[in-house]
Order: C-alpha cells, then structure tokens, then sequence
C-alpha cells in the first residue's frame, strides 16, 4: 500500500508533525522497498499500490505552500467523498476545472500539487503513473495495483492514463458483462477492464470496479 503515506495524522506525531508532504512521495516508496530487499523479499511478489485519489490539507499561511509547509487541519470535504483530508480524483478534475488551476509536477516524487485558497491537495495523473509504473518495472515489481476505481472522473483519465502507463488499452465493463452503471453517478462510473494489446485480445489483467484493481505487468 504506497499511498497515505501522510496525512492529517501526521499533526500529533511528534516525528512528522504537521508539514506538507505527498501521500504517494515515490522517494519514500523506494526507500521502504529498500528495507524489503535487504530481508530478502522476491520483487515478484511485491505490487505497487497507486490511488485515484488525493490527500489533503488546510494551510495555515497561503503564502507558504510548497512541501515542508505547515498546515494546520486535513482539507475540506469533497461534495461526493464528504470526508476530509481527501479527494477523489474525479473531485480534483472539477476544482482544477473550476479554478482554472495549472497542476505542479515533481517529477523525482512522482505527484502532482495544486492549490486554491488555503487548501492543498498531492494526487497522481497519467503523468506521475508513468514514472511509477516505470519505477515498478525497474525494480522487477510483480504488478501495480489501484484504490479505487470508483473514484475516477467520468472520462476515465485516471484509468485511461493508468493504461497507457502499462501498456494496456480498455474496453468499459458494461460492453462486456451484464449490468450498466448509473449514469447519474459520475464518480462511480469507471469500471473498466484491462486487455492485452494480443490479436487475439485475451485480457491480461481484469479491473474490479471495487474496491481495487490489479494489473500484472509480467504478461
């Protein structure tokens, strides 16, 4: 589980305290992968958990906000996930929308920061799951997986990104099983499932709509 690295339980914990940094800092998930390899675990049998989702915080001075700022509270609730200190990446599609907001990315961490008011927010894109995934298969990793599905955006970006991250292209769930997802449901409307690029189109890897995805890379 590479992700909620941090948090707002960071704030009563004397060794982390309250200091802006990303869920899914890549630095730090190679650093603990570091501590697997010195007691011998196989790489194959590690996979890379990814999130659709991101953590978040209120500032406590708008004017300092790049990591190791402090804040002061987890970030406000979102409208669909209504639990604070995070958002779906579905709500952050509509807030950089509506804000009109130019994400930052931090390439050597692996996530993007975005700001409005006095919150902050890190997440993963496509762009950061392509340095993940890449990280994954430099370390001979069995696969990555997702948390969650569900909170992709109506157009998938995340999942389309995911996929073009590892190689794989998808056809929506509902063209291929039974059942249609609910239309009004934004949010909840990402279910997809991963095939290989084989001419024959046999999937590789299924994606389950919850409350996670797995995707073997060593196919």
């Amino acid at each position: 589980m590479t992700y909620d690295l941090h948090g707002a339980w960071n704030i009563s914990n004397k060794w982390l305290d309250a200091f802006l940094n990303a869920h899914t800092n890549l630095t730090e998930i190679a650093d603990s992968l570091d501590l697997l390899w010195r007691n011998g675990i196989p790489s194959g049998m590690v996979n890379l958990g990814l999130a659709f989702y991101a953590r978040t915080s209120t500032l406590g001075n708008t004017l300092c906000k790049t990591p190791g700022c402090a804040y002061v509270s987890a970030g406000k609730a979102g409208p669909c996930s209504n639990s604070v200190g995070t958002l779906t990446n579905a709500e952050l599609a509509d807030i950089i929308t509506k804000n009109n907001l130019k994400p930052e990315l931090f390439e050597n961490e692996a996530v993007k920061i975005i700001t409005w008011g006095d919150q902050w927010a890190a997440y993963d894109d496509g762009d950061t799951f392509k340095i993940k995934v890449n990280f994954a298969k430099s370390q001979c990793l069995g696969g990555v997986f997702i948390w969650a599905i569900s909170q992709d955006s109506s157009d998938r970006a995340s999942s389309k990104g995911l996929g073009a991250a590892v190689g794989r292209s998808f056809v929506p769930a509902q063209e291929i099983t039974a059942g249609t997802p609910d239309p009004e449901n934004a949010y909840c409307a990402a279910q997809m499932i991963y095939r290989s690029p084989s001419a024959d189109g046999t999937p590789t890897a299924m994606a389950i709509a919850t409350p996670h995805a797995l995707t073997d890379m060593s196919k």
